[in-house]
């Protein structure tokens, strides 16, 4: 998550992703970077739900790709300047 509006990190992939509208080699690059993030949560999903952490109300890609588009919305709300 962003630190706040000199997370330089976040605010690259920020300034990044309107590239990808138009250079299909950034897209690419951009849709990777987002199909690992959901990899990442669907397995926490798959392995808590399997493990009876919870109870999954909806298939884990589905909640997976919720959490990634959220995350990248508060990490906006925290990179961006007043």
């Amino acid at each position: 998550m962003a630190t706040g509006p000199d997370d330089e990190l976040v605010r690259l992939l920020f300034e990044f992703w309107p590239r990808s509208l138009r250079d299909p080699k950034a897209a690419v690059l951009d849709s990777s970077l987002q199909e690992r993030q959901i990899a990442v949560y669907s397995t926490i999903f798959v392995l808590g739900a399997t493990q009876g952490h919870f109870t999954l109300t909806d298939p884990p890609r589905l909640l997976a790709g919720n959490i990634v588009a959220m995350e990248d919305g508060y990490q906006m709300s925290a990179v961006r300047t007043a």
